[in-house]
């Protein structure tokens, strides 16, 4: 097998996450980071053992020589760097969102496909469990026939301390120069979880947008976190999609929450003196772990307000934990992007 040598460039927060996969690859090689911050390439170079780092994109490209690059800077810079990267002969993967407008979009794959190079948008969400499970539904036709209706919910946690506050707290982020702003840097994510089951080139679109009370009550009042969108088409399937920052599917964040806490405060209660079996899939096996999860149910039942929104998807029931799935709650605490797509009539 070849090797594969992958280069990246940009080396900020989400670069990481790259160079965390592209290890994984077997394979696969890391032989450059690029970065205007040489000590940003550098850092990342050395956490991830990474051949060479760069602050010159020709520089990398000409002396890293990649097969692969991996374009993770601000998307304000798509479109010139993917240019030089397919002009080098470079297949390209690009972080969404994928370019600024749809000209650069257009030109960006026109010229990929004139230099015979693969050139694609960073939708990683969609090679996550749900989406493989819900793919697999389709093609065995566990739905009883094509899908008629898909939600997709995309949200988003306004106290996430990794991206949200940096965004929030400086005027002059890239995100607010995008022409969409948030929107347009992270609602591709769950749109796309919807795009890949449209059928037909018309469609028609209804959409609505606002700024939350709770994003206003931080003196925002420039960036839109409530969007709704309502897809139809000519051949009668229908999608909804919702971004939030206030509601989450409780479900999958207890969830999450249990399989978290269930090792180490199981491993509490039997050092207390619980003589309970070792088998986690039985809760009536294992009182210790029984016990945890009533904790966690009882907590998340304290700190939610009781106001129901809807019911997305029904959540597939995961041998960590015996959570029931639940309706949507209106809260503002993150919880990953969930769809659901209705069974045919």
């Amino acid at each position: 097998m070849n090797e594969l040598r992958v280069a990246i460039i940009g080396c900020g927060k989400i670069a990481d996450q790259h160079a965390l996969q592209i290890r994984r690859v077997r394979g696969s090689r890391l032989v450059g980071a690029c970065d205007r911050e040489r000590l940003m390439a550098a850092q990342l170079a050395e956490r991830f053992q990474v051949d060479d780092s760069f602050d010159d994109v020709d520089c990398l490209l000409k002396e890293a020589r990649p097969d692969v690059v991996h374009i993770t800077t601000p998307p304000q810079g798509h479109f010139e760097l993917a240019k030089k990267c397919l002009e080098a002969g470079c297949h390209v993967y690009v972080e969404k969102p994928f370019a600024i407008n749809l000209q650069e979009t257009q030109a960006m794959l026109s010229l990929a496909e004139e230099r015979g190079l693969k050139i694609t948008a960073g939708h990683n969400y969609q090679f996550g469990p749900e989406m493989i499970r819900m793919r697999e539904l389709v093609r065995k036709g566990g739905l009883g026939g094509a899908p008629v209706h898909i939600e997709s919910v995309y949200s988003y946690d306004l106290g996430d301390a990794t991206y949200v506050k940096s965004l929030l707290g400086d005027e002059k982020h890239w995100v607010r120069s995008l022409p969409g702003k948030l929107l347009q840097n992270v609602t591709s994510h769950g749109i796309a979880k919807i795009a890949e089951f449209l059928v037909g080139p018309q469609f028609t679109i209804n959409v609505q947008g606002r700024t939350s009370p709770a994003l206003r009550s931080l003196g925002e009042t420039d960036i839109i976190d409530e969007l709704r969108v309502l897809i139809s088409t000519e051949t009668n399937l229908t999608a909804y999609f919702t971004f939030t920052t206030q509601v989450a599917p409780p479900a999958q964040e207890v969830g999450q929450a249990a399989a978290q806490e269930l090792p180490d405060r199981v491993g509490q209660h039997r050092e207390r003196g619980d003589p309970s079996q070792p088998d986690l899939r039985d809760r009536r096996a294992d009182p210790a772990r029984g016990q945890v999860v009533d904790d966690i149910r009882q907590r998340d039942r304290e700190v939610r307000p009781a106001k129901v929104v809807t019911r997305v998807a029904d959540h597939h029931q995961d041998d960590r934990h015996d959570l029931p799935a639940q309706p949507l709650l209106s809260h503002g605490r993150f919880a990953p992007s969930t769809q659901r797509a209705a069974r045919s009539t």
